[in-house]
């Protein structure tokens, strides 16, 4: 998708094969943003390419992330953004019935939203675990801290309070032991 993006080919120009590999390692595969990277980087030299390597690598750039961002934004439920947030956060790699159990209480339609997330291509499930592209949690982590995203969890036997520091996001557990 790179190639057909930056070439208007299936392979990458004589000289380019490393250079697209390792873009393509960067934008970790992810069509919409091969896609958005191809096309910037269409007509450009080797040297620009090489230039672009650090910048990806230190994270994801202006228009890929406004790019990323329309399936985020087509959300038509605030439930599924909610969702989306809370996976990026605390539950991505987790099992599905274990996010259902501790989304259940909170009424957002945990079942509709990890469809519209699938449908979006923000997650994806493999063996009934929940996977959210780093490029796309990425981006959901930047939301987290823009928005009033500090969530509680009350589940009878323990409390959960999650949210994002400047180091990453956390979470922390009080069992009730009664």
């Amino acid at each position: 998708m790179l190639c057909r993006s930056a070439f208007r080919q299936n392979s990458p120009r004589e000289g380019f094969e490393k250079l697209a590999v390792e873009v393509t390692r960067h934008a970790g595969s992810l069509p919409l943003g091969l896609k958005v990277l191809g096309s910037a980087l269409r007509g450009r030299d080797k040297a620009y390419w090489m230039d672009i390597l650090p910048t990806l690598q230190n994270g994801v750039g202006e228009k890929i992330e406004k790019t990323l961002r329309i399936s985020y934004d087509g959300l038509d439920r605030e439930e599924d953004k909610v969702i989306y947030r809370h996976i990026a956060c605390l539950f991505n790699g987790e099992k599905i019935p274990y996010i259902k159990l501790l989304l259940e209480d909170r009424n957002l339609g945990v079942n509709v939203g990890i469809e519209n997330l699938v449908d979006k291509s923000l997650i994806h499930i493999r063996s009934d675990n929940v996977e959210m592209h780093s490029l796309l949690q990425e981006i959901a982590l930047k939301l987290s801290l823009t928005g009033a995203f500090a969530s509680t969890y009350f589940h009878p036997s323990c409390s959960r309070v999650a949210g994002r520091s400047g180091s990453g996001c956390f979470a922390t557990f009080s069992f009730n032991n009664e």
